[in-house]
């Protein structure tokens, strides 16, 4: 009889969280139970790998990523999950693990639900029920993301802002939505008029170092090599248009490729823009001034 080093994987996803089935606790029982009740199992080392809070939609997730180097190392030599969607819910991934990995490195797994076993029925990936299953968990993916969008996109239409807090601005804990700061709100001020006086970036950043006046950077207590401003910052505050009480969201995606996700610029269509969702800090006149034939915003 073989002696298994079993390497017992469970994972929840943030989405998971309210669904007390899929608790990592309830997943580790179910395996634990399974795995007394089984002979060739019963007598094996056991070695436990949590993701907690990790999407199942790439592998890159500590345990699992701990759990793969340990079969590589030959310290594992069985995998057990609740079910193939905690260990991926990519079906190309998964099945490239099932169908060629695991069986090349002599590797037992189990996955109790979906009553998958690759040494007691030499079931394969091609086996149109597992297939299926595959599949419908990467349609799951999307639609969650999808649905998360949309959650999201109703909150900001609600007037909540659901991103990183722009300086001098802070976050009404009660309403979600943004208020000025009035103790630290005079540097956005000063910045927007020596625009209109200098019209240059570089001259800009120069008369506010030549002033000593401290970066965002460090008046958020954030480490910085060189606590100077530069053009591109004067840039990236002129052109916002949350200073005018706007909010501009979704301008950039999540794009997967292969294991690694990239942030790229979304499609027009795709990015909301709300006016009025906040008070303003500097007068729209100004900024379209400053910021003429870049924006196409109701003067009114």
């Amino acid at each position: 009889m073989i002696k298994y080093n079993i390497g017992v994987y469970t994972r929840i996803s943030r989405e998971d969280v309210t669904e007390s089935n899929e608790s990592l606790i309830n997943q580790k029982n179910l395996i634990d139970m399974f795995i007394q009740k089984s002979n060739d199992l019963k007598v094996s080392n056991i070695f436990y790998y949590e993701d907690n809070g990790y999407s199942g939609s790439n592998f890159n997730r500590p345990a699992v990523e701990r759990l793969i180097k340990d079969i590589k190392d030959n310290k594992i030599n069985c995998v057990i999950v609740k079910d193939l969607s905690r260990f991926g819910r990519n079906y190309i991934q998964v099945s490239d693990y099932l169908d060629k990995i695991f069986p090349f490195m002599n590797v037992r797994f189990i996955a109790i639900n979906d009553d998958y076993d690759n040494i007691n029925n030499k079931n394969i990936t091609s086996n149109i029920d597992i297939s299926f299953k595959n599949l419908l968990y990467t349609y799951y993916i999307k639609d969650l993301a999808l649905k998360s969008k949309s959650t999201k996109i109703t909150k900001v239409k609600n007037g909540e802002y659901i991103w990183k807090v722009p300086f001098e601005y802070k976050k009404n804990p009660i309403t979600k939505r943004l208020e000025i700061d009035e103790e630290n709100a005079n540097i956005i001020k000063m910045i927007f008029n020596l625009q209109n006086e200098f019209n240059s970036y570089i001259r800009v950043s120069k008369e506010l170092n030549d002033k000593s006046i401290p970066t965002i950077r460090k008046l958020q207590n954030k480490p910085c090599k060189k606590e100077i401003w530069k053009s591109g910052d004067i840039r990236q505050i002129i052109i916002n248009e949350v200073y005018i009480g706007n909010t501009i969201g979704f301008k950039t995606r999540k794009k997967v490729m292969g294991d690694n996700k990239k942030t790229v610029k979304n499609i027009e269509d795709d990015i909301i823009r709300l006016e009025n969702t906040h008070p303003p800090i500097i007068d729209k006149e100004l900024f379209l001034k400053l910021n003429s034939k870049k924006f196409n915003i109701d003067k009114s």
